[in-house]
């Protein structure tokens, strides 16, 4: 049956299924309602579907499980890039670099008053980043004009080296800056440490507290030691240590049990003394005459004691020896053997007269 156009039918408004559809039943022209026909195409015209595939195309996305080719699930993954609204990027540092202006070493990321943002590149030496009112730029810093406002108060009288300060109505000229703006309030290294310092007390130490800062160690009770735990120092009271060795150069004393409990002796000649035989070694003398004078014996030498002098007696030197005992009697002859025996010309000289020593 072909198509038959009849003209001059006026649009339809909506379908409600009651209407009339000319056909063709076993030969005979019948009329069928839309809704017989729609029954009819539902019942007679299924199928299923074979296979069903999905791709994320040039997006950076990906589909798992594709193709479906019964029942089955398709899992959605990748990256999505930035030509499709993404980043291109896993991590919030690379997607930021990604989307970021940024392409030297110094730039800035400043907005271009179109509501986006720009690269600024760094400035030349020296310059700094101000305002021209519009935007921010780089510019050399020249000269500082300071505007005090109506009502403030700029004090004059400024000396070299002060800054100035503001206490939220006033600008003030000041040399130290208080610790609460971040300086110590003195002008000199001492007292500026002093300042800072946590120490308060005759005594105490400045120690780490293990979260890098300072804190006040007291001084600790008399006698006690400063003792590390591993972590932390603290003043304790000493352990008793052990004597390991003892030893003694020099000669004359000797030292008995060299560990824990040492002894020391001391060896020499009864009777004798001790000297030093060498720059840093002593030695002991042989026994001396009781009664005896002692006498050195020189460098390395031990000292010496003379013989026993008699009743009378009187000691006398010896150039070049050791000194003697000798009778008065021996002396005084050898010195009248040693006098002239003529009465001398001149007054007051000593004279042998005849074995009488006589003064002219």
């Amino acid at each position: 049956m072909s198509n038959i156009t009849i003209p001059n039918l006026p649009a339809a408004v909506s379908v409600n299924g009651t209407e009339q559809i000319a056909a063709v039943q076993a030969g005979v022209s019948v009329r069928i309602t839309a809704f017989q026909f729609a029954s009819w195409v539902t019942g007679n015209f299924t199928g299923t579907v074979t296979s069903v595939s999905a791709s994320g195309g040039s997006t950076g996305m990906t589909f798992a499980g594709s193709p479906v080719t019964s029942v089955g699930t398709f899992t959605l993954g990748g990256t999505l890039n930035i030509a499709n609204g993404g980043t291109g990027q896993q991590t919030a540092t690379a997607a930021f670099n990604a989307l970021s202006p940024i392409t030297t070493n110094g730039d800035f990321i400043i907005g271009n008053g179109a509501n986006s943002a720009t690269r600024l590149p760094i400035g030349s030496n020296g310059y700094i980043l101000t305002s021209n009112g519009a935007t921010a730029v780089w510019a050399s810093p020249g000269s500082t004009t300071v505007t005090i406002t109506s009502g403030s108060t700029l004090t004059s009288g400024f000396s070299a080296g002060q800054i100035l300060s503001s206490n939220g109505t006033n600008v003030f000229a000041v040399s130290q800056i208080p610790i609460a703006n971040g300086g110590t309030g003195q002008s000199n290294k001492t007292s500026a440490f002093n300042s800072l310092s946590p120490i308060t007390t005759r005594g105490d130490l400045i120690i780490g507290n293990g979260t890098n800062s300072s804190v006040r160690l007291p001084i600790g009770a008399s006698g006690y030691v400063l003792s590390s735990n591993g972590t932390d120092v603290s003043w304790a009271s000493p352990s008793a240590g052990t004597v390991t060795n003892v030893s003694f150069t020099g000669g004359l004393i000797s030292v008995g049990n060299q560990t824990t409990t040492p002894s020391l002796t001391v060896a020499g000649t009864s009777g004798g003394v001790p000297y030093f035989n060498s720059a840093s070694t002593w030695a002991s003398s042989a026994l001396l005459n009781q009664y005896g004078v002692m006498y050195g014996g020189g460098a390395g030498a031990p000292p010496n004691a003379t013989a026993v002098g008699t009743t009378g007696q009187v000691l006398t030197g010896n150039t070049g020896a050791a000194p003697t005992w000798q009778t008065l009697l021996v002396i005084m002859t050898a010195l009248a053997n040693s006098l002239p025996t003529t009465l001398p010309g001149t007054s007051g000289v000593l004279w042998n007269n005849g074995g009488v020593i006589s003064i002219s």
